[in-house]
């Protein structure tokens, strides 16, 4: 009885370690396939300039801008590190492609990918009747870094940043501010006008732009912060 007992426990034994290797066996294969199917993502891949690093790029995030005949795609990068669970890690957004109905060749918001785009929104006059929802694309804006302020040898979403404007469908194309530490919020205020509530170092300003011009209207500061050092 006792030579019964120790093989079911032996048994038992074999059941769970060859329970555990094909659980294993199928967690390394579903990582790896689903690194393959990034990997059928990537349109180009090229290397810093600076630092000779890999990256690789793809379109993402398709949407379309209401009342308008036109789409926008994200382009974005990540590093090719070294290892399994780091394949694509960090990625961010170095350009927007737009396409147009009307257009025989899709548009670039940049003519290269060197830079980091923070943010890239589109702004919505109220739907009428729908409380709450956007109805209409009036204009589009970017928050984007396009230098290395910080001293770490690349852009990266921790340098000061620039904010641009353009039309609904990605035209007119125009930097408005630069120099940011952090853009806090980017409005309509009616149909009218662009309010934005940005921070440069101690300065808390409040500039306003023209939607049908981008021109802008004001640009003032309303409150110093104390205890926020300048970065210079």
């Amino acid at each position: 009885m006792k030579n019964f007992f120790t093989a079911i426990r032996r048994i038992n034994s074999l059941l769970l370690f060859g329970g555990l290797i094909v659980f294993t066996v199928l967690v390394l294969w579903g990582i790896g396939s689903g690194i393959e199917e990034r990997n059928r993502d990537v349109v180009a891949t090229a290397k810093t300039s600076k630092t000779g690093e890999e990256l690789r790029f793809r379109l993402e995030e398709p949407k379309d801008i209401p009342d308008t005949d036109t789409q926008m795609l994200k382009l974005t990068a990540s590093k090719a590190q070294s290892g399994i669970a780091y394949s694509g890690y960090e990625r961010n957004t170095r350009n927007i492609l737009f396409l147009s109905g009307d257009d025989k060749a899709a548009r670039w918001l940049f003519p290269n990918q060197d830079n980091v785009i923070h943010t890239a929104a589109q702004l919505l006059a109220p739907a009428e009747g729908e409380p709450g929802k956007g109805g209409a694309a009036l204009a589009l804006y970017f928050v984007y870094s396009d230098q290395d302020t910080s001293g770490d040898g690349e852009v990266t979403k921790s340098d000061r940043s620039k904010l641009a404007l353009a039309k609904a469908d990605g035209e007119g194309f125009a930097n408005v501010l630069s120099g940011i530490d952090h853009v806090y919020s980017v409005s309509l205020v009616g149909e009218r006008s662009i309010s934005i509530l940005y921070r440069v170092g101690k300065s808390l300003r409040h500039a306003r732009y023209a939607v049908a011009t981008l021109a802008k209207e004001f640009d003032r500061e309303v409150a110093g912060i104390p205890g926020i050092e300048h970065r210079d």
